[in-house]
């Protein structure tokens, strides 16, 4: 079942972690406060919190598969890498942009978490950055059987310069009821990742 990862980096997750064991849940949670502190203009607001909340979903999982005995796993990816998208002319020169008088073909395009009426999500209560979350939360079976699917997105950012930062949780199951009892354990872990990511304005 590690195809959960590709799945996840297919939908333009550049890090995704996986585990069909609650032993991994560690790994999995310091990979996400690393990654995220790997960029500027974000953070996550009290680390250990945020592991000891992964961690505790991992188990959760691990633990309701071991009473309906089941196989499970689980996938998470975030994307933190879109890089700043500085303005310049033909020649390279910066260019200053006031972003309350771009263009629409001038922005960068809209959050698009990948369903047509996302849901949206205030950024944690210490970021910086005027913007809101974008969040796809649904269940869906292409034939390998059923698998939990959550998405968010932000793009945040000023003066024209902006990021986009993604993320994910997947978890999937050959057993339907199990995928039904745990979804509200995933959908969780996807808001406790957004609740914890610090977003700080960006300097033009």
């Amino acid at each position: 079942m590690r195809w959960l990862a590709a799945l996840l980096a297919g939908n333009c997750l550049a890090s995704a972690a996986f585990a069909d064991s609650g032993e991994d849940a560690p790994a999995l949670a310091l990979e996400l406060v690393d990654q995220t502190a790997q960029v500027g203009g974000l953070s996550v607001d009290d680390p250990d919190a945020l592991v000891a909340r992964l961690e505790e979903a991992m188990r959760l999982f691990e633990r309701e598969a071991d009473e309906r005995e089941v196989q499970w796993s689980a996938s998470y990816g975030i994307d933190v890498d879109a890089s700043s998208v500085a303005r310049s002319d033909a020649e390279g020169n910066p260019m200053p942009a006031d972003a309350q008088t771009l263009e629409d073909d001038e922005r960068m395009p809209a959050p698009g978490a990948g369903c047509d009426t996302p849901e949206s999500h205030p950024v944690s209560a210490t970021s910086t950055a005027p913007a809101s979350w974008d969040v796809c939360i649904g269940i869906e079976n292409d034939g390998d059987g059923p698998y939990y699917m959550g998405f968010s997105e932000l793009l945040f950012g000023e003066g024209g310069n902006y990021r986009r930062v993604r993320l994910g949780v997947a978890v999937t199951s050959p057993d339907t009821a199990y995928i039904d009892a745990m979804s509200g354990t995933a959908t969780q872990m996807l808001y406790d990742m957004m609740d914890s990511i610090r977003a700080d304005a960006i300097a033009p």
